[in-house]
């Protein structure tokens, strides 16, 4: 017998007002970074701070990773599929249009709903198995683990000195490769289509199709905006993380794959 799944659905609006409500609490009770998140690595073998360099912290008495980070997202491919998690809608369709799926937020104190136990104490991960690509990726001990254990008071801040030497280390990195840093799904047409009843073999029906558009900003600059991908919503699914940290070239030919594959 299969097992349930919890779905809960939110309008884009609504998740990203509930979204804004849980960082402004989340901020009032940790530290401010030291360094610009963007430029951490979540990779051990990427990270040049002295701190990444020491021992590795016990993920079972930390768990800040799955406080700090509010917007978790889940690939279509994740394998297990979870048994809960948030589907975001999109806004102004006639139509429940998924364009983003998201770890569940306990909605008091804005952690992983699948977080149990007592934050920087004695933690454990109810889908640990199965999480997400996502939090599979990021390594305890890189360079931003340590900062987000900072910041919530798991590790002494650090000195001047410290990180000034730090920051040196991290200017000499080259900046990332143009990436996609933000992108939108939008409707772009809606329309009617005509085809062949299955019931009623002969007879014509038609019926509303929705075409979407995938818009992108590269590096953070939002001056430009790149159209990647124009699609219709009855046969294609995309999240908007989709294409996070890829540059241009390697978001079409990743649509490109997919596309063909299905």
């Amino acid at each position: 017998m299969s097992e349930l799944v919890q779905i809960t659905r939110y309008s884009k609006s609504d998740y990203y007002e509930l979204i804004g409500d849980l960082d402004r609490r989340k901020k009032a009770t940790i530290f401010e970074p030291q360094f610009p998140l963007e430029r951490l690595s979540k990779f051990v073998a990427d990270s040049v701070t002295a701190s990444a360099k020491g021992p590795t912290p016990e993920c079972v008495t930390c768990g800040v990773c799955c406080a700090f980070a509010l917007i978790v997202p889940v690939r279509l491919d994740d394998t297990p599929p979870l048994k809960a998690y948030w589907d975001i809608t999109l806004d102004g369709a006639d139509e429940d249009i998924v364009i983003e799926r998201v770890l569940p937020r306990d909605v008091e104190t804005g952690y992983c709903s699948h977080l149990e136990g007592e934050l920087t104490r004695s933690i454990g991960c109810r889908i640990y198995p199965e999480r997400p690509f996502l939090c599979h990726e990021f390594e305890a001990g890189s360079d931003r683990c340590h900062e987000y254990r900072r910041m919530y008071g798991v590790e002494a801040r650090l000195t001047e000195q410290e990180l000034a030497s730090d920051l040196a280390n991290l200017l000499n990195i080259d900046a990332e490769k143009s990436v996609i840093t933000f992108a939108a799904i939008a409707v772009d047409s809606v329309s009617w289509k005509a085809s062949y009843s299955i019931e009623e073999p002969g007879r014509m029906v038609s019926a509303k199709v929705t075409y979407l558009r995938i818009v992108a900003i590269v590096d953070d600059d939002l001056e430009k905006e790149y159209e990647v991908h124009s699609y219709d919503a009855s046969e294609e699914t995309w999240f908007e993380s989709d294409l996070i940290g890829m540059t241009l070239p390697e978001a079409r030919q990743f649509i490109e794959t997919r596309v063909n594959r299905c």
